[in-house]
């Protein structure tokens, strides 16, 4: 599973402290039931799955992990870059599908 954090740019640091301290927390709990969140799994894709999953241009990509299995990591590490590769070549730059 990943989890990409976004926050809209407008807002002010106490919200992007609050942002901070609430994924810390998550990447705690993860990793207390033996999960690894390795960051920025999806940032080379941002510019696919902005539109995909309809992100506003105000909102800014705070980060992204994916949360996976100690010892299972390189398998999800692989399935997500396929997954992201798939969408890469299916996808045109605006997220229309590709002809």
């Amino acid at each position: 599973m990943g989890l990409i954090a976004t926050i809209d740019r407008r807002l002010e640091t106490g919200s992007w402290l609050d942002l901070g301290m609430f994924l810390q927390n998550v990447m705690l709990a993860a990793a207390g039931r033996g999960l690894q969140c390795p960051p920025e799994t999806f940032s080379k894709y941002r510019r696919i799955l902005r539109p995909l999953l309809s992100i506003p241009d105000r909102a800014v990509d705070v980060f992204e992990f994916l949360l996976a299995q100690i010892g299972e990591l390189d398998s999800y590490l692989a399935a997500a870059n396929r997954a992201c590769h798939y969408v890469n070549t299916r996808f045109s730059r605006t997220g229309r599908r590709a002809g």
